[in-house]
């Protein structure tokens, strides 16, 4: 795919004016490039046209630009600000500063893909005024994004955080078992902070994602497990989620 090449000498580009040796941003710049190699294989197993493969990988690639920006600011702190969640500066780099014409100059796609930026972190997406398409390429990055997470951390070479004795609320308890994405806003504890990470799995809008989850948990659950088995419920009411999912949608 001869585009794949402007993305790449765009993305360095931009990447070229932050710390590369910062393991944080260096993280950041490998889960790009992941995103986008995850939107362009899943974009071909959905069957989108050769436009929507292009948007996808385009928005794969630059869903995370603010988090270098926050990285840089934050001196490499390991938590942002919730303000900092917000992906303004990403917006404003790519649309208001004109960097997206590094990686496209069709700007009958640029709603699309600003679209899919803003709503691809969010708890749910704003679907007021958003045409299907518009739509569909943000379900599809927030699909990727969370393959990306979980099979990241279950690979991470560094430590990660991991199951320890500390509480989780009645309240996060029930939202996970309502088959709820867990809100970060709401967290206070270090597992429940886990269990973010396992309820995400219910805002998957594509089932042809399910089966790589299914393995990128099963690599993370024993990642994260402590010798108590704090997390051992929530692992096998997941597992049984995707595979309930895998089921129906073959017997359709």
């Amino acid at each position: 795919m001869k585009f794949v090449y402007k993305l790449l000498r765009g993305f360095s580009k931009f990447a070229n004016n932050y710390d590369m040796t910062n393991e944080r941003i260096l993280n950041k710049y490998n889960h790009s490039l992941r995103v986008m190699d995850t939107a362009i294989e899943y974009s071909g197993l959905l069957g989108y046209n050769d436009e929507d493969k292009e948007i996808a990988a385009i928005i794969g690639l630059l869903h995370d630009m603010d988090r270098f920006y926050q990285i840089s600011i934050n001196h490499g702190q390991k938590s942002f600000s919730l303000e900092a969640d917000e992906t303004d500066y990403a917006i404003n780099l790519l649309f208001k500063e004109g960097m997206i014409r590094d990686f496209t100059d069709r700007e009958e796609w640029y709603p699309i893909i600003k679209y899919a930026i803003e709503n691809h972190n969010k708890v749910s997406i704003d679907f007021q005024g958003a045409s299907a398409r518009m739509i569909m390429h943000a379900q599809f990055i927030r699909d990727c994004d969370k393959l990306d997470i979980i099979f990241g951390h279950a690979q991470s070479p560094y430590e990660i955080r991991v199951a320890d004795s500390s509480s989780i609320s009645d309240e996060i308890r029930e939202k996970f078992y309502n088959k709820e994405q867990i809100n970060k806003k709401d967290v206070k504890t270090n597992n429940e902070r886990l269990l973010i990470k396992f309820s995400i799995v219910f805002d998957i809008n594509n089932d042809e994602f399910l089966p790589a989850l299914r393995d990128a948990y099963q690599e993370y659950y024993k990642k994260i497990e402590n010798d108590i088995q704090t997390f051992k419920e929530y692992y096998d009411f997941v597992i049984e989620y995707i595979d309930e999912r895998l089921k129906e949608k073959k017997c359709k």
